[in-house]
């Protein structure tokens, strides 16, 4: 869009300069926060198996104190929420993989997150191993997201471990039934995960399988993470983003160059013509 010389003699700067960032679509003002969605079952959405978790709402509270701590700007997005302060997110207990690409569409697609965090999978536990199968779960579940938020990047992390000890006890919580999971079904999915994610691309693996320790991270259950577990993964989450945010230029840089070199052709535009 061009103006004629005579509108811009008449046109205060300031005006003239904010139609020009509207024009190319560049924001004035500093950015907005950054929007983060936490996806997942109930250790996204913050099991209330022991006080701690109940009161500080999953990693999200975890995390957030890191992203503050150096001045990152954020937002917790999604339809539920746990936890005191700004914890919403997108978890509901219980909800496998097939669950999740089912029904957090209309939701991903509602808030456009900048980063999407990924935790899926403990539920699909009972689901005899195949490979194939984790794939395409979880290549399904990765899709969906990518579909409904094109512009998200997407951090997800692998399944983490079971604990051997259970209260209360459950009759098939046996060692050889622990076993299985630990040994055998989760490394088959987080494998998948880092399979899928190579694939799709621009997808981050984050390793919580071999972060979190079964017998001092996790609540009474063997299966949620105490504050401890939840720390951990708030560091591996917040490690990526940290990086992937500190990379984006600040609109607040570009504003004052492109403000200058618009001034400066004002002002040899007025002195061309005035001579």
């Amino acid at each position: 869009m061009r103006f004629p010389l005579k509108c811009m003699r008449c046109m205060p700067y300031a005006s003239l300069i904010a139609i020009l960032f509207c024009t190319f679509g560049v924001s004035i003002c500093h950015a907005a926060p950054v929007k983060i969605m936490s996806l997942g079952d109930s250790i996204t959405a913050g099991y209330n198996g022991s006080p701690e978790t109940e009161l500080r709402g999953s990693y999200r509270q975890e995390l957030g104190t890191l992203l503050s701590q150096i001045g990152i700007d954020f937002d917790f997005v999604g339809e539920f929420q746990r936890g005191a302060g700004d914890n919403d997110h997108q978890g509901i207990g219980g909800y496998s993989i097939e669950r999740m690409t089912a029904e957090y569409g209309p939701a991903v697609n509602l808030y456009q997150a900048d980063y999407t965090l990924v935790l899926a999978g403990t539920n699909n536990h009972f689901a005899e191993p195949n490979r194939e199968y984790y794939e395409e779960t979880y290549r399904d579940l990765l899709q969906m997201v990518r579909d409904n938020a094109p512009d998200t990047s997407i951090i997800i992390a692998t399944v983490p471990r079971f604990g051997y000890d259970r209260a209360p006890e459950t009759s098939y919580w046996t060692e050889s039934w622990v076993n299985e999971r630990n040994d055998v079904r989760f490394p088959m999915m987080n494998q998948a995960i880092y399979d899928v994610a190579a694939e799709m691309g621009n997808i981050t693996v984050v390793d919580y399988y071999s972060e979190l320790d079964p017998t001092t991270d996790l609540i009474s259950d063997g299966v949620h993470p105490n504050l401890y577990g939840h720390q951990k993964l708030a560091n591996l989450f917040f490690g990526e983003l940290s990086s992937q945010i500190s990379a984006i230029p600040e609109p607040s840089i570009v504003f004052p160059m492109l403000a200058f070199g618009v001034m400066s052709t004002i002002r040899r535009r007025k002195r061309s013509a005035q001579a």
